[in-house]
């Protein structure tokens, strides 16, 4: 979570939210305070995640076909997964 590259600390931290929320957290808000589709991002997984709406726990689709509330389908919703469906089938 503590990569230079921004996409690196995003998906991390995003994807740590469920065994070290402290640090995942405290990585998305800093996120959060800077500019473009990554704050975005963490703005939104934060909220999620807050919710109670995030699933941590199922990958699941990235593009949310199948009603998954992911990380990764939380991240397709505002534009921060480029990945594409790697699921087969989806």
């Amino acid at each position: 979570m503590q990569h230079a590259d921004v996409n690196v600390r995003l998906l991390a931290a995003s994807h740590s939210l469920g065994w070290a929320p402290g640090e995942a957290s405290t990585v998305l808000e800093a996120l959060e305070q800077e500019r473009g589709l990554h704050a975005l991002t963490a703005k939104y997984t934060l909220k999620a995640y807050r919710s109670g709406k995030l699933n941590l726990t199922d990958a699941g689709c990235p593009f949310d076909r199948h009603g998954a509330r992911t990380v990764r389908g939380a991240l397709a919703v505002v534009g921060g997964w480029a990945g594409g469906c790697r699921s087969a089938p989806c």
